[in-house]
């Protein structure tokens, strides 16, 4: 269910319960790396450790946390895409 006037305002995972953003122009790699170094999921030798990154999208401006197909479906409405063409998957790229 889109909201009226809905915008995607950061990138945003979805992990461990919780929905980790960092203020734009952040990328999806860049709230990873903050995860990973919040949770300390490092193993001895310093290497990361693969954690399951599966549930990768946005926040509107609603506040909602929305995956990619609905997200691109929210910034092309909004006319936020900045790419001349996108797939059904919104990527920051696409934003900013």
């Amino acid at each position: 269910m889109r909201i009226a006037g809905e915008t995607i305002e950061t990138a945003a995972i979805f992990h461990d319960g919780k929905v980790w953003t960092l203020p734009r122009p952040a990328r999806h790699i860049d709230v990873m790396q903050h995860i990973w170094k919040e949770l300390h999921y490092k193993t001895d030798d310093d290497k990361l450790i693969v954690i399951g990154f599966e549930t990768q999208g946005f926040v509107t401006s609603a506040g909602r946390f929305v995956r990619r197909e609905p997200a691109a479906r929210i910034a092309k409405q909004a006319k936020q895409i900045i790419a001349l063409k996108w797939p059904p998957k919104l990527y920051s790229e696409d934003l900013w």
